[in-house]
């Protein structure tokens, strides 16, 4: 018998090649005050080949500098979900350096801008999104990622004097899948970084009401559709009770679809938004802020302004805009796209515990009157998740997070892994966060160490002056700069929440100890059509409402 010995070797890493192009201009520093901020800034477009003959993908960018110190303040980059919504969106009607009058005639410049205190780059994508076009969509994460991945390379190459900057990465909403997927991916390539390649200084990543784990969050729409923190149930006991029954078999499919069976992704997603979302979506309803109806349906919010002012030419021309292509604030082919290719239903959270081990810092936050990626389930799958503190972030404390020495939200911290509930928050945290003084009007708040990733990392929180276009709004800054202070026992926020309910066990829960006071009301249940035509009859049904907090 021959035996042969194979000798080892190490497999050296393959040459990274850097891919694309920027098509950029710049805007000098006090030469800009009519383009939004009187600061730098950097537009205009990434091309990126397909590998395809005549098809491409332009992915459109926007970066601001600090007002502070841009050569040592952190680099932020902002990713809006969808999926296909355009992160101009965010700038204008969020966080960035300004807003938009009701006309779109002109900017209005926002004082509590994130770029108050870091450099912010904002991104269309995937292509097709805001002002992004081609001809090669990407439909699932590992595109995704890898095209933020060669963007990134091909930034900071022409933009060297950022790159020892700390570099963060947040988004909202879809970006729960985008945002854990190119963090992994700048993790993964920066720990074997191949010759070619930049080192990329991730320090912390953030999603707010995010879209992360839908096997869990799903399980949460019925407790959250008849919370009432500020707000009466949405839903009667009966739709209620439905909606509990379409639990089990959405997660069933989620599980499917996570396993890699492809068929069950899209069941998934029929399956789950029919029993799950579209009850709520028939009361009429805000399913991003339960306070409110739905006014301009789908989105429920009026970007017009912001669609009028991009479409000038002079505007365009100045930013580098291919002009044929027409912005708009959300694409819903490229939300199919998604959908079809079952990308939807897939959790990302398993993008977390490698970075967590790393080192770097996570922060989950969620405005508490938001339906649609609620703070119930977004506070579920992080208190579910694996990773290596998880018995001792389950044990801390939920304390008190404090804006100018008011409640503002609780916040639960173990290592470098953080979630923040927003009081008064709807799903865009940064448009719809109300914090009065007691005179009702909004406060101004100073610069805050907000939480959030634990240990000294970004982050402040402003709200909007009285005299602002949006009374009432708040700009919440997820950034980074100041230490945490010790914690501060949680208090009760100033309504309770339906923890529990059903026709036997009806349940409310505060924050800490306190006692909720229920209150039982009777209201007319409607019928539904479709799948629940004849389930729901109408009649009188009592309904728990959980009025207040006291001991």
């Amino acid at each position: 018998m021959m035996s042969i010995l194979l000798a080892s070797s190490a497999v050296p890493t393959p040459a990274y090649t850097l891919l694309g192009t920027l098509r950029e201009k710049t805007h000098a520093a006090n030469a800009s005050a009519t383009l939004c901020d009187p600061v730098k800034q950097y537009s205009g477009y990434y091309t990126l080949s397909t590998g395809t003959v005549g098809r491409s993908k332009n992915y459109f960018y926007w970066f601001f500098e600090s007002r502070r110190t841009p050569s040592t303040d952190p680099v932020v980059m902002w990713m809006t979900g969808g999926p296909g919504c355009s992160s101009e969106v965010a700038l204008f009607g969020e966080n960035g350096p300004c807003s938009i009058n009701k006309q779109g005639t002109q900017t209005i410049t926002n004082d509590y801008s994130w770029n108050t205190q870091a450099n912010v780059l904002y991104i269309d994508q995937p292509t097709g999104t805001g002002f992004s076009w081609g001809t090669g969509y990407d439909h699932n994460e590992d595109t995704v990622a890898a095209d933020m991945y060669d963007f990134l390379q091909q930034f900071y190459r022409n933009h060297q004097q950022y790159k020892q900057n700390p570099f963060f990465v947040v988004g909202e909403s879809y970006a729960g899948h985008y945002v854990p997927a190119v963090t992994h991916k700048v993790w993964e390539m920066n720990t074997k970084l191949p010759s070619g390649a930049l080192y990329i200084n991730l320090k912390g990543t953030s999603v707010g009401n995010g879209l992360t784990n839908p096997e869990i969050q799903y399980g949460y729409y019925p407790e959250m559709a008849i919370s009432s923190n500020g707000h009466a149930p949405a839903v009667s006991n009966a739709t209620y009770e439905i909606m509990k029954a379409a639990v089990p078999p959405c997660q069933e499919a989620i599980r499917g679809c996570d396993k890699g069976i492809p068929e069950t992704c899209i069941l998934a997603t029929d399956v789950c938004n029919l029993g799950l979302i579209e009850p709520y979506s028939l009361t009429g309803l805000n399913p991003y802020d339960m306070r409110e109806k739905c006014e301009v349906p789908p989105l429920c919010y009026d970007f017009s302004n912001v669609g009028v002012y991009l479409s000038r030419p002079d505007v365009q021309q100045a930013l580098g805009v291919d002009g044929e292509h027409k912005w708009k604030d959300c694409n819903h082919a490229v939300a199919i796209e998604f959908e079809l290719a079952g990308d939807w239903m897939h959790s990302f959270q398993d993008k977390l515990p490698d970075q967590l081990a790393a080192g770097i810092r996570v922060l989950m936050y969620a405005g508490d009157q938001d339906f649609i990626c609620n703070w119930l389930g977004n506070q579920a799958w992080t208190r579910a998740l694996e990773w290596a503190h998880k018995d001792e972030f389950n044990a801390a404390p939920v304390t008190l997070w404090n804006v100018s020495g008011t409640p503002a939200g609780t916040l639960q911290t173990a290592a470098n892994f953080s979630f923040l509930r927003v009081y008064d928050a709807g799903h865009m945290g940064a448009l719809r966060t109300a914090l009065s003084n007691a005179t009702g009007h909004c406060q101004t708040l100073g610069p805050q160490p907000i939480l959030a990733f634990a240990h000294p990392l970004p982050a402040f929180a402003q709200t909007l002056p009285a005299t602002a276009t949006r009374p009432g709004e708040t700009a919440l800054s997820v950034l980074l700069v100041t230490p945490l202070p010790p914690p501060v026992p949680a208090l009760s926020p100033p309504l309770c929440t339906l923890a529990a309910h059903s026709a036997s066990r009806p349940a409310c829960a505060c924050a800490g100890d306190d006692q909720c006071v229920p209150r039982r009301k009777a209201l007319n249940e409607g019928s539904f059509g479709l799948f629940w035509r004849g389930l729901g009859a109408r009649g009188r049904a009592q309904r728990l409402d959980c009025v207040s907090c006291g001991v």
